[in-house]
């Protein structure tokens, strides 16, 4: 088992290495590098959820459920195929705990006691009754959870839901008595006698016993969760939900030889079991059905199911690269349409053109490239369907308009862009929406309304083809200047 445990950590970590360099970068508002779809990622979760045990399983007049609870630490690697889908496989470790109160009594038959009769001639019914016994589990088992994601931004935030298989390998199980008192008695039929003298008879008391119990050597679980995320960092999500898993395999644990509730043991001594590695179920039947009783019989095998709460980190992983793919992003075009709109040759300004061409005056140069390097400046781009503008340089806008308003020649075309997202009809009203919403900005410092114009268009326009090389969805949610002498 260490072994196994020690090869699955080798596999995450290599695995992680070797992709942790392949990013996917887009900017925010800001301009700032972020890793809104990064393929690979580092999942780290704690959780904990309430369980079943075999205290379920019985009437509550003979053991009471105090409780029954799971702990979980996780460490997974994912990898992200698409924007919001992905595989994960990870390893983790889980603790079980369960806590009953035993009110049972029972019978050992014909159990030799050599500190009673040492000769070994006379053998008697050793009879048992607990008193406010308590019992305690504790299961410790490691996890290699598969699970697919589905993960959806709606701005910084968004929505997670996974599900998958989980092989469950038990590494240590161990049952224990913590305070209560037993009763002993024994009866010899021989001679139709009751023996209930202490001190080799009558209340005793039972703590500390450890029982050791086995279980399934591996088992399978289906499991599942959904929460939402919440964007720390460019880096870094925090993750909380609520998750639920059902095994699908006999998975609590079986002892290999289930024995009495009390058995003999050296030294003339007996030996209080766990309830998990006795035949306490079948027992539990038999008096159900020999008392005539209308208590429910229980199942003798059963499969564990949790829910419970599940908080994490979701760490995006990032290397060299992201500088570099950084750099691909520049800020969105401005082009200059040669004195009117209905000119075909349209080129990138730039000060050897503006010198070369009669067609301006040196003042209107001198304009033209002010409000290129202003309008180049500022970024504007839209969230998700939204026309409300994320500008990460507030004055640029205000700068541009003192331009314009001391070049009249000069006027503008905001042209409004979308993703891919949506159908075709609501994107083209939302890129003229989102062009609008721009217009009104420099209506608002005081430009004449008529030397602003607007265009919507969707990915399926040659215009955006053309204008935007970017294949990042968040790229096309964006505006265009275009910078334009003479008249409509």
């Amino acid at each position: 088992m260490k072994k196994l445990i020690s090869i699955l950590i080798i596999a995450l970590i290599g695995t992680m290495a070797a992709y942790s360099q392949d990013l996917e970068i887009n900017q925010d508002n800001a301009g700032e590098s972020i890793k809104d779809y990064a393929k690979h990622r580092l999942f780290v979760y704690g959780s904990s959820g309430y369980s079943n045990n075999i205290y379920h399983r019985v009437n509550k007049s003979l053991v009471f459920d105090h409780y029954s609870y799971d702990l979980a630490f996780e460490l997974k690697y994912a990898f992200f195929f698409a924007r919001e889908w992905g595989v994960s496989l990870g390893a983790g470790f889980s603790r079980f705990n369960a806590k009953g109160t035993l009110n049972i009594e029972g019978m050992y038959p014909k159990y030799y006691d050599p500190g009673f009769d040492p000769s070994g001639n006379h053998y008697y019914d050793l009879h048992y009754k607990t008193n406010g016994l308590v019992e305690k589990q504790l299961i410790h088992a490691l996890e290699v959870p598969l699970q697919f994601h589905f993960e959806h931004h709606i701005g910084k935030n968004g929505i997670f839901a996974s599900l998958g298989a989980r092989g469950y390998f038990p590494l240590t199980t161990q049952s224990k008595f913590s305070k209560g008192t037993m009763n002993i008695s024994g009866y010899e039929a021989f001679t139709d006698t009751w023996y209930i003298d202490p001190p080799h008879f009558g209340e005793c008391e039972i703590s500390s016993l450890p029982t050791n119990v086995k279980m399934s050597p591996y088992s399978v679980d289906g499991i599942a969760d959904l929460g939402g995320i919440f964007r720390i960092s460019r880096k870094c999500d925090l993750y909380i939900g609520a998750y639920g898993s059902y095994g699908f395999m006999d998975i609590l644990p079986k002892s290999a030889d289930r024995k009495n509730f009390i058995i003999p043991e050296q030294n003339n001594n007996f030996a209080v079991k766990s309830l998990l590695a006795t035949n306490f179920l079948s027992e539990y039947n038999n008096y159900i059905k020999n008392e005539k009783l209308t208590w429910k019989k229980a199942d003798e095998k059963w499969n564990k199911w949790q829910v419970g709460i599940k908080i994490g980190l979701h760490l995006k992983l990032s290397g060299k690269k992201e500088k570099e793919k950084s750099k691909i992003i520049d800020s969105p075009p401005v082009i200059v349409i040669r004195d009117t709109v209905r000119v075909v040759n349209i080129y990138n300004m730039s000060p050897i053109v503006q010198t070369d061409d009669s067609n301006f005056t040196p003042e209107e140069k001198e304009n033209i490239d002010k409000l290129t390097d202003l309008l180049s400046s500022g970024r504007i781009l839209f969230n998700l369907d939204s026309d409300i503008p994320k500008i990460d340089n507030q004055n640029f806008i205000t700068a541009a308009s003192e331009v314009l308003k001391i070049e009249p020649s000069l006027r503008l075309i905001i042209e409004g862009y979308t993703c891919e997202l949506g159908n075709e009809a609501h994107n083209r009203e939302l890129a003229a929406r989102r062009a609008n919403a721009i217009r009104n900005l420099f209506i608002a410092q005081g430009i004449d309304s008529e030397r602003i114009q607007t265009a919507g268009y969707t990915v399926n326009d040659p215009e955006s083809k053309i204008n935007i090389a970017d294949e990042d969805l968040r790229s096309h949610r964006v505006v265009i200047f275009r910078i334009v002498k003479g008249s409509y």
